[in-house]
């Protein structure tokens, strides 16, 4: 059995702001030391939490952000019209420091950027994406809905005949809102359009085969 809180804290060494989760297991309970998101944990008899950053630096090596994050940080403001001053003042919020520049971003900072933008954290090793949504899912973080997505959904309404107007009052019916902003809703409208085309072809096929019995 595993409880997860929420927690809003800083880093006990550098002041790096933390948002997230912290993790406790009952087995677990009593150790010196708990497991939070992106690489973060909280120190039990010290009562502080201390980010990877540090954890590494303890070793004489601090991990930067890599050319890969950076490129999905800008690919995923990209695709929400983010321009760089609004990234870094993104990045200002998730890290907790005025003025955050994105070139001084540490790993741990950059991964949890790109959460919030939407997209998946990286990892030192290679994680296969079905782990990666399982623990997403076990740990209860919000995806937000990928513009691919979003141009699916859009583009299945439309082969229905279904203008802006009516996805929209589609969506308010499912979840009260004229945009599906979560990958989730996202997921629902899009398996309500093509259950409705599914019932079209049944349809169709029944039609068809009516004649045929007749004669």
């Amino acid at each position: 059995m595993q409880f997860h809180l929420q927690v809003i804290s800083r880093c006990f060494d550098c002041e790096t702001r933390y948002e997230g989760l912290l993790i406790i297991s009952k087995d677990s309970s009593h150790a010196a030391s708990f497991r939070m998101e992106y690489g973060w944990i909280f120190q039990s008899k010290k009562r502080r939490i201390i980010c990877p950053e540090c954890i590494a630096g303890s070793n004489g090596k601090i991990m930067k952000k890599t050319p890969q994050q950076l490129r999905a940080i800008f690919g995923l403001a990209n695709r929400r019209g983010l321009e760089k001053p609004e990234i870094e003042l993104l990045a200002s919020e998730v890290t907790g420091n005025h003025g955050q520049r994105l070139s001084a971003l540490t790993f741990s900072q950059a991964n949890q950027l790109i959460v919030r933008l939407g997209g998946e954290p990286f990892s030192e090793k290679e994680t296969p994406r079905r782990t990666i949504n399982y623990r997403k899912q076990r740990d209860g973080v919000i995806t937000l809905a990928s513009q691919k997505s979003l141009k699916l959904m859009d583009q299945l309404a439309a082969g229905r005949g279904i203008t802006a107007e009516g996805l929209e009052r589609m969506c308010r019916r499912m979840f009260g809102s004229p945009r599906p902003r979560t990958a989730k809703a996202c997921s629902a409208v899009i398996e309500a359009l093509k259950s409705m085309n599914r019932r079209d072809q049944m349809r169709a096929k029944l039609q068809d085969k009516d004649p045929k019995e007749a004669a």
